[in-house]
């Protein structure tokens, strides 16, 4: 965190904004405790963010999107609901992001008196999925909830379509990462996935964006660009009913945030400093992304 170090050593900004990863955004958050600048989280999604945020201890964090907790709350009461949620097995990295989906996920399954079925997870940057995936296999699970990002999540898919698969996946599957030949060959039908976002979602305020997204960028957004752009808002917004470049007054004010989201919601902060908007649960059906409805989470 040298590169917060120094920009909070300058003592000219009056906020920081994301940290991207839940391990930077965690290791970020006691340096602007002690320097009294507001830190606002748009993408790091893990739940002790917001567990140590707002009466959690840190008042100068607030967390716009939804932790990994209540994002598999929702999910896992649509599996319930569904019939699916007694058989899960549980594969993710072995960092804060991969714990939190595995601790969320157990959290949100003892509240319906189920529990996971199994638990792996692997290092960031493996290269052979096959052993923990054959093992997985084996055991013959309903569902197998994946927590991986990046070269890891699209390693993990590849190699699960070279065994075969036969386990329906949920979990944070990165549907927009899923490599195109795959998503298009139906192998991933059946998949039942929550995020805090999806371009398809059909609100007026979604539609606007998208549009205007593609226009700039001839592409549609994803997670990353409508989480960066809401929180962006979010801060713009309070730093302008501060009236000034303050940090204690911009604290203040997004305190009481009250900003409607492009999902159809109204973003405010509860006493975490942690904002509830909707989830996207979502499924595949034909080698094409659908989205089943949006629970709050």
């Amino acid at each position: 965190m040298k590169s917060v170090t120094q920009m909070l050593a300058e003592k000219k900004y009056v906020a920081i904004f994301d940290g991207l990863c839940s391990s930077a955004a965690l290791a970020i958050m006691p340096l602007v405790e002690r320097a009294g600048i507001p830190f606002v989280v748009a993408n790091a999604s893990a739940t002790s963010i917001a567990e140590r945020s707002g009466v959690g201890g840190n008042k100068w964090t607030f967390k716009v999107n939804p932790t990994d907790a209540s994002m598999l709350d929702a999910l896992v009461g649509w599996l319930d609901k569904e019939g699916k949620a007694g058989n899960i097995a549980f594969l993710g990295e072995d960092s804060d992001f991969g714990r939190a989906g595995s601790t969320g996920l157990e959290n949100a399954l003892k509240k319906r008196n189920l529990k996971l079925a199994a638990v792996d997870f692997f290092q960031k940057g493996n290269a052979d999925f096959t052993p923990v995936l054959t093992k997985i296999k084996a055991r013959k699970p309903g569902l197998l909830a994946l927590y991986a990002v990046d070269a890891d999540f699209q390693n993990a898919i590849r190699q699960w379509y070279g065994l075969g698969g036969g386990v329906p996946l949920t979990g944070r599957v990165l549907v927009d990462q899923v490599p195109k030949e795959i998503m298009e060959s139906g192998f991933l039908d059946g998949t039942t996935s929550v995020q805090p976002y999806d371009p398809s979602v059909d609100t007026p305020g979604n539609k606007a964006f998208v549009e205007a997204f593609r226009k700039l960028h001839n592409v549609p957004p994803i997670l990353v660009s409508f989480e960066s752009y809401e929180a962006m808002k979010v801060l713009i917004d309070a730093i302008r009913r501060a009236g000034k470049a303050d940090p204690a007054a911009i604290r203040d004010a997004l305190a009481t945030t009250k900003m409607p989201s492009m999902l159809g919601t109204v973003i405010d902060f509860d006493d975490h400093n942690l904002a509830h908007n909707n989830a996207i649960i979502l499924t595949i059906k034909g080698g094409k992304v659908v989205v089943l409805g949006m629970s709050k989470t």
